[in-house]
């Protein structure tokens, strides 16, 4: 039993000592499989690179500037989404461009046309810039490591174990890498074999990267030094204390005998190369944590106050700055420009004379990489987790103008054409314009150099045109692998051609030049001189109205046109005609013409239901109005006989034009009633001739008397004069015997 408890034991603590080496085990256990693209297009066709950035910043001294071609727009060549913020900066060589991401991969893609070759997964993020070192890629990675990669296949080569991150760029040199890491340490391996030659340390964890010059490695430390190292040996030469004990995590940059470096004290220091003496520098209020450029005479830096700094080569005077919201990026220098990443996620290019924005290009997130620029185009990563390639070939046509925008048919127009070549490669290209789609003529622009303009001169001949408008456009033929060709034709707009013609009249006239609403109007006139079947527009207005279409007619042989209307209301109206013209005569306009048309007579009529009511007793008064039109208010009034004229109600009409009106009379008496509107803006209105009526007394019943008790008295009193009437008669009969 206790056996088997010791086993129970020991396997429990076995386990638990696995769990807790295994982060340790998977940190130092770096992947070594390459994943190739799913296709061939990475590899195919990827060429040479005439101007290659095969480092950080360029070359071993770190000087951020190159001879390439350069890029004069914004025009997108292609991105491409890694998967994981992007950091460091690009490498570009033999057409292929490598960076490293957040997402622990480093990518090599082709660099004209951005599709991916390769990709390769380290233990943690990558934040070192890959180095590009005769057919290799040497790049740092977070999980302690510096790897060497073939840069076509992406298989690994070999790895060195290091004792913290790796974020420093590896320099090559004569056979040897260089490169520091977070475990205050710079080291010296053998770049085919990665086996290490010296090592030296530090007081502090290295960001930056070594620089490379005269047989000196130049690198700074997180203990406030920047160090010179022999780069055989690896001995100590002198170090150089920062005099705000500022963090030194920028990469020294090498000029001119002098080494240009920044710190978190805010001072950019110039040194003395071989002493390390201090020369120059200016304190600027925040840590520098970029590697400046060189550009000409001058010092390219960016501070994290948002500006680009231009400088003297000793850094001590400021020539020039420009607020483009810059943090981290490193600027890059060519052409004449400037190239650096912004936090506000965009791209800048800036005139190196003065530091003015000359393009700009957004990306999804804050940059912080630092610009690769090679054979036209400008590399960089963003927050986003794209890398972008700007430049490429692309030829525009800026600007189109005529010399006149009528003419008569015959004249001659001069077209002139502004072409400018906003690629980076010089270009030779056919401009072609157009009248509504066909050619005028053709041009060819030879030799034309990135960045410039050529102003094109064409003649337009239009004797054998015909009359009309026409669209004038240019349009640039493509150049091979353009990468932007929505800009390539220009679409200046209407050229109208007209022939020289006479002029033309026409009149108009209305008959009657009265009618009553309902009646018909006949409008008439004729065009001079006689056109058969042409169209004539006949318009009319209303007082203070705008011109309405009234009808589209032609005229008849003898050059007249007619046309019958119904006014639709009762108003004054005034027409004009009006036609457009033909290849012989001018359009023309004729006068106005008056109409009034007045309003029509209505009836309206009235009825009672009785002549005679008794007192208390209701009488409905009705009519209508003709012709029958609804919702009219229709004014009745009565009067006693004697008496004055009183408005007894205000009613509306029904659909049929009718109306009625309940009545009960306050008094007995001879009343007359009539009715009358007022007319509406078609018809006049209308009264009715007065009715009469009656109200008599009312009858009152004999108290206790239901009415078939009255009926039954009323017929014995009638049976009672008859019987009466007999008896007289018979006694009278008698009396004569």
């Amino acid at each position: 039993m206790k056996e088997k408890t010791k086993i129970i034991c020991y396997t429990l603590l076995t386990l638990i000592a696995i769990s807790a080496i295994t982060p340790i085990i998977s940190k130092n256990m770096p992947t070594i499989k390459a994943e190739q693209s799913s296709g061939d297009e990475g590899r195919l066709a990827r060429g040479t690179t005439q101007h290659p950035w095969p480092t950080f910043h360029h070359d071993m001294e770190r000087t951020g500037s190159t001879d390439s071609f350069v890029p004069t727009s914004n025009t997108l060549a292609w991105s491409y989404d890694i998967g994981g913020t992007i950091t460091g900066s690009p490498a570009v060589d033999e057409g292929i461009v490598v960076v490293g991401g957040f997402n622990g991969k480093v990518f090599a893609l082709n660099a004209t046309t951005g599709e991916p070759i390769w990709n390769f997964t380290t233990g943690d993020v990558v934040e070192s810039s890959p180095t590009i070192y005769e057919g290799k890629v040497y790049i740092g990675s977070d999980d302690d490591h510096l790897y060497c990669l073939n840069l076509t296949t992406g298989e690994q080569i070999w790895n060195y174990t290091t004792g913290g991150d790796v974020k420093s760029c590896p320099a090559v040199y004569q056979g040897m890498v260089y490169f520091g890491s977070m475990d205050n340490h710079t080291y010296c391996l053998n770049a085919t074999t990665g086996e290490q030659i010296w090592n030296f340390t530090t007081g502090g964890g290295i960001e930056g990267s070594p620089a490379i010059y005269a047989g000196k490695v130049y690198i700074g430390s997180l203990d406030h030094k920047l160090y010179c190292l022999d780069a055989t040996t690896g001995n100590h030469v002198w170090n150089f204390t920062t005099v705000g004990e500022g963090e030194i995590r920028a990469t020294p940059l090498i000029y001119q005998g002098r080494v240009i470096i920044g710190s978190d004290d805010g001072t950019l220091y110039a040194l003395d190369a071989s002493t390390g003496a201090m020369v120059g520098g200016y304190t600027f209020a925040y840590p520098i944590k970029s590697t400046p450029a060189i550009r000409e005479a001058s010092i390219i830096i960016s501070v994290p106050d948002g500006r680009v700094y231009c400088m003297s080569s000793d850094a001590k005077t400021v020539i020039w700055s420009s607020d483009i919201m810059v943090t981290y990026s490193s600027p890059a220098v060519a052409g004449g420009y400037i190239y650096v990443g912004s936090e506000n996620g965009n791209i800048y290019c800036l005139s190196a004379d003065n530091g003015s924005v000359i393009w700009s290009y957004p990306t999804g997130g804050p940059i912080r990489s630092s610009p690769a620029v090679a054979d036209g185009k400008v590399f960089v990563g963003s927050g986003d987790g794209k890398i972008y390639a700007i430049g490429g070939r692309d030829v525009a046509i800026s600007w189109v103008d005529v010399s006149a925008r009528q003419a008569e048919v015959g004249d001659t127009i001069e077209i002139a054409v502004r072409v400018k070549n906003q690629g980076s490669e010089t270009e030779t290209f056919d401009v072609t314009v157009y009248y509504d789609g066909t050619a005028i003529d053709t041009q060819t622009v030879s030799g034309l150099a990135p960045g410039e303009e050529q102003l094109l001169m064409f003649t337009w001949d239009t004797s054998a045109v015909s009359a009309g408008n026409y669209t004038i456009s240019a349009r640039a033929s493509q150049v091979p692998n353009e990468s932007d060709t929505t800009n390539n034709e220009y679409v200046f707009g209407e050229v109208s051609l007209i022939l020289i013609k006479e002029p033309s009249s026409i009149t108009i006239s209305v008959s009657p030049t009265s009618i009553v609403y309902g009646e018909n109007v006949t409008i008439t006139g004729s065009i001079s001189p006689v056109k058969s079947g042409v169209p004539v527009t006949i318009w009319y207005r209303m007082q203070d109205g705008n011109w309405t279409r009234l009808a589209d007619v032609s005229t008849d042989s003898n050059s007249e046109f007619s046309y019958v209307w119904t006014p639709d209301a009762a108003q004054e109206y005034w027409f004009k005609a009006s036609w457009e013209g033909d290849e012989e005569n001018l359009g023309a306009e004729s006068d106005e013409a008056h109409l009034e048309v007045l309003r029509a007579n209505s009836t309206i009529i009235v009825s009672l239901s009785s002549t005679e009511i008794e007192e208390e007793s209701n009488i409905t008064i009705s009519g209508a109005i003709s012709p029958p039109l609804e919702n009219m208010n229709v004014t009745i009034m009565y009067r006693k006989v004697g008496g004055n004229w009183t408005v007894l109600a205000v009613v509306l009409t029904e659909e049929d034009g009718s109306f009625s009106y309940v009545w009960s009379p306050p008094e007995r008496g001879n009343y007359l009633v009539k009715a009358s509107w007022e007319g509406s803006q078609n018809y006049l209105g209308a009264e009715t001739e007065p009715k009469s009526f009656k109200v008599v007394r009312k009858i009152s019943p004999i108290p206790g008397l239901n009415l078939p008790a009255m009926m039954l008295l009323g017929t014995m009193a009638v049976i009672a004069v008859a019987i009466s009437v007999i008896v007289v008669a018979i006694l009278r009969f008698t009396s004569e015997e």
